[in-house]
């Protein structure tokens, strides 16, 4: 799977692939291996700086694999995340995703306490 959606951003962006990720790791019928693969897909995408605009995206994945049943795809959610930080941190997707890290971090204590 992640061979075409390479081709696909590779001669366009993430953006033209991103909505059907989205979709597809949202589907219920996505096993823990698939969702997995994707959390490891974006953070490969992020590391390769083809993330474009769409890092809310690849926030929205991480956020719902950190909530994960499955051990695997809570960790690459993790590097997901971690991935996400440090390109924050390097300033190539700007205050945007510094919020939502900051709105991603108030809500997930706020679960915790529940």
């Amino acid at each position: 799977m992640t061979e075409m959606l390479d081709a696909w951003v590779g001669v366009t962006s993430s953006s033209a692939v991103m909505s059907e990720v989205v979709e597809f790791y949202t589907s219920p019928k996505i096993t823990a291996d698939g969702k997995t693969e994707t959390l490891r897909w974006l953070a490969s995408l992020v590391a390769a700086g083809k993330l474009g605009e769409c890092a809310g995206d690849a926030l929205k994945t991480a956020v719902l694999g950190g909530a994960d049943k499955a051990v695997e795809v809570r960790d690459a959610a993790s590097k997901l995340m971690v991935a996400l930080v440090e390109v924050s941190e390097s300033a190539h997707c700007g205050v945007e995703l510094e919020s939502r890290m900051s709105m991603f971090a108030s809500t997930t204590a706020a679960h915790h306490l529940v």
